[in-house]
């Protein structure tokens, strides 16, 4: 019986692309405005609480609440943007160098955090 020819599948090269994938700048700023946020806007709703008397806090009446809020969500906004351009970051790595660096990099960090956990 003849043998059928095997078929040859052509070399991956990627599409070429006119934008450069986002780069991120040093984010060591971002968990500490974010939490600061937070933070400034739990106090400022506390400080209203526990002593409405004071100058400033009794000016604003109830309007502190939303002060507070606007703090704790200008934290959530910073938190998000952070997030989305981490991600963004990611699947510009996997699509220029595939999935086997992120796997290896996934299996390492896996074995480290488990190799901590049980020290």
């Amino acid at each position: 019986m003849p043998e059928s020819r095997p078929r040859k599948k052509p070399e991956y090269t990627a599409p070429a692309t006119s934008r450069k994938p986002a780069r991120i700048g040093s984010g060591r700023w971002v968990a500490p405005v974010m939490v600061g946020c937070w933070v400034l806007g739990l106090a400022w709703i506390v400080v209203f609480y526990l002593a409405p008397d004071l100058k400033y806090v009794s000016d604003l009446g109830n309007w502190n609440l939303v002060v507070g809020m606007v703090f704790i969500a200008v934290g959530f906004v910073v938190a998000f943007l952070s997030g989305l351009l981490v991600v963004k970051t990611m699947i510009a790595f996997v699509a220029r160098h595939g999935f086997t660096p992120f796997g290896w990099w996934r299996i390492v960090v896996g074995v480290l955090g488990l190799w901590l956990l049980s020290r």
